[in-house]
């Protein structure tokens, strides 16, 4: 019995961490945003650490693979200004983009993307 309080302690304490308060249940939504805001940018600012570390070279912008040439690929980047780039070895991170049902635009309010998703600034009251 006593060992179980410990654990409800424990969780209690980091369920506030993530803006969730064990007595008499309730959320802080401001809260989970702030703390969901800082791991994307802790994770995001690891990942450039990382890059810059191991001397990868970052480009922001729509890639494609242009053809192979000695050494490696030819790769175009169209993002601020285009260019076009060799390399041996080359990771394309694809990301992400929402699509809406047909008839069903994003409104962000009451039909959500996944970004207007993780930005909502209450509880609904149903889903």
């Amino acid at each position: 019995q006593r060992r179980d309080m410990g654990h409800f302690e424990h969780a209690n304490k980091h369920f506030a961490e993530h803006g969730i308060t064990a007595t008499g249940v309730k959320m802080d939504v401001a809260k989970m945003i702030a703390r969901k805001d800082t791991v994307v940018k802790q994770n995001n600012d690891g990942i450039l650490y990382l890059f810059k570390k191991n001397k990868v070279s970052f480009f922001h912008g729509r890639g494609s693979f242009a053809k192979a040439v000695e050494g490696g690929y030819e790769i175009k980047v169209a993002g601020a200004a285009e260019e076009t780039l060799t390399g041996k070895q080359i990771i394309i991170a694809t990301g992400s983009n929402a699509r809406a049902l047909p008839g069903t635009p994003f409104d962000e309010e009451l039909v959500l993307s996944n970004d207007g998703a993780l930005r909502v600034g209450a509880v609904p009251k149903k889903l």
